[in-house]
């Protein structure tokens, strides 16, 4: 009799541990997941974090409260049944790592106005999704928030947004318009790799590095404007933006990296300080590797009076500067 009572027990503890592991995400405790009606949610410090949709709508709105509790945030992989529309409450303040992430039918998301933080991965490979508005609240994108994004077509980012993180548009093959604002301080590498429909781009005054790959494979861009003080464009800024056939640079640059404008049409490169100036920025041998056949650089003097700086011979190579 023992022993049947002990082998039920077991069976018991084995059966409630399945459903744990079913119907908990990885790391969390079957203390810490809750449901209310369609929704799994954890509570810390008294508020709540949805965690799972359980649902089969497509067209969604999150609560604002579960279970009594206020819900402050979106967890990572919250809707895994590929809805194709979702209202955040007002009251979230956050979204997680990957809370969207590869919901390829979204087509529609309205951000609530106390939202103030975008996880990384959040909108990762949501092909689908085609516009979406940024609340005023937010000062950070982080790594590939809308990675994939393919059908993005245009993005407005919102004034108190510093930082764009490293990857953040990468992909968004359909983004033709972006406006950054004056108070941007950092552009991360590759954040606008492979927008081969973006054709233009004002870098606010704040940021002073053009980052490896930031406008990578942007094919149709064919207009850059550098307001502020540049120091350096790493390797690969540039790199295979067919479109771009002139381009006007700060006297503060004083780096150009590896491949920086290869690939590029680029004919015509304004450098705004003296021949003297130019002469001590450090410019990588490959930096306009297999640019426009014409291609020259050209340093305006102090009384704005054009003078031709180094002008390039190419070789099947790369780049070799005369010696005169």
């Amino acid at each position: 009799m023992k022993t049947e009572n002990k082998s039920k027990e077991f069976f018991t503890r084995a059966a409630m541990t399945l459903l744990v592991m079913i119907i908990c995400p990885l790391g969390m405790s079957a203390q810490e997941i809750l449901t209310d009606g369609d929704w799994n949610f954890k509570v810390t410090a008294g508020v709540a974090t949805l965690v799972g949709y359980r649902g089969s709508a497509t067209v969604i709105t999150t609560p604002a409260t579960v279970g009594g509790y206020t819900v402050r945030a979106i967890g990572g992989y919250c809707f895994t049944n590929n809805p194709t529309s979702i209202t955040v409450s007002e009251g979230v303040m956050e979204i997680d790592d990957r809370a969207f992430g590869s919901c390829s039918n979204l087509t529609n998301v309205s951000l609530p106005t106390t939202l103030t933080s975008l996880g990384a991965y959040a909108f990762r490979n949501c092909s689908s999704l085609s516009a979406i508005n940024l609340p005023s609240g937010l000062t950070h994108i982080y790594e590939y928030t809308f990675y994939g994004c393919s059908s993005l077509g245009s993005i407005t980012i919102p004034s108190t947004v510093t930082v764009i993180g490293t990857g953040a548009f990468s992909g968004c093959s359909s983004l033709s318009s972006v406006s950054i604002p004056a108070g941007m301080i950092q552009i991360e590498s590759s954040a606008f790799s492979g927008c081969s429909s973006l054709s233009s781009i004002t870098i606010p005054a704040g940021v002073t590095l053009i980052e490896n790959s930031t406008f990578l494979n942007c094919s149709s861009l064919s207009s850059v404007t550098i307001l502020g003080n540049v120091t350096s464009i790493e390797k690969q800024a540039f790199y295979g933006c067919s479109n771009l056939k002139s381009i006007s640079v700060p006297a503060s640059l004083y780096k150009i990296g590896n491949y920086a404008f290869s690939d590029s049409g680029l004919a015509d490169f304004w450098f705004n300080g003296t021949v003297a100036q130019w002469n001590n920025v450090d410019v990588d041998a490959n930096a306009f590797y297999r640019t426009s056949p014409s291609f020259t650089i050209t340093a305006w003097s102090h009384t704005t009076c054009r003078v031709t700086a180094r002008h390039l011979l190419r070789s099947r190579y790369g780049l070799m500067w005369p010696t005169w």
